[in-house]
């Protein structure tokens, strides 16, 4: 069984802006209804989170993962530790004579050691399950959204409502094509791509102005398990 490999995630990381096609740009200020290089180059700096760092978002490490990477390093810190005491004057008087201390080096891979299972003391058994999947796409569907709406030069029209049921307005469906244009010339999605409607009505992609909404709608999912969990 071969061993997983190290997530290579950081928290901090580089962004470069995607560059738009002369298409993309041209279909989305047409949908803005606002000739604004300031919306084009914010739209650009978004869709660059999402390449250089989707791999850093969505790949956070597990308690699993950190238990996998400190276990070894604290075990091989204690072997190293111990071949190092085990070694005779022959051997340890060329560290006295390159004026390195062997006892500092010694020290440093038992406080390694600790550190480690410090590490593996603080995850052990906490819950790994598969960390939340687009988070990377996620920001930057929200952060394409405010770009819309901030620079959103078009009329602004109210859902139309028939009974229960609530349909977009013009404006709302812009938003979505504009979110879907800039996304697809970034390859951040594919043409044939069916989850961005379900991934507007995530949390993780609502604006501040739709916080009220986004959280009745989960109160309203909770509900709902309740009720087919008693059934």
């Amino acid at each position: 069984m071969t061993k997983p490999k190290p997530k290579t995630a950081e928290p901090t990381f580089i962004v470069h802006a995607h560059q738009l096609s002369d298409r993309a740009k041209q279909k989305l200020v047409e949908l803005i209804a606002s000739d604004n290089n300031q919306a084009i180059r914010k739209v650009e700096m978004a869709l660059g989170l999402g390449i250089d760092g989707m791999r850093h978002l969505d790949e956070v490490p597990r308690p699993a993962d950190y238990i996998a990477a400190f276990k070894p390093l604290g075990k091989k810190a204690l072997e190293l530790c111990d071949a190092l005491r085990e070694l005779s004057g022959h051997y340890t008087k060329h560290f006295t004579e390159r004026n390195v201390k062997q006892d500092a080096i010694e020290a440093a891979l038992l406080e390694l050691h600790a550190v480690a299972n410090n590490v593996i003391k603080e995850f052990q058994g906490k819950p790994s399950k598969g960390a939340r999947k687009n988070n990377a796409l996620a920001e930057v569907i929200r952060r394409l959204r405010r770009i819309f709406r901030r620079y959103y030069g078009g009329p602004v029209d109210k859902r139309r409502k028939s009974g229960a049921l609530s349909y977009r307005s013009d404006a709302e469906k812009h938003e979505i094509e504009f979110v879907k244009i800039a996304l697809n010339d970034a390859r951040l999605i594919t043409k044939g791509y069916t989850g961005l409607e379900g991934l507007f009505r995530d949390p993780r992609c609502a604006l501040p102005e739709e916080r009220e909404q986004t959280i009745e709608r989960i109160v309203h999912k909770v509900q709902n398990r309740r009720k087919k969990a008693d059934i």
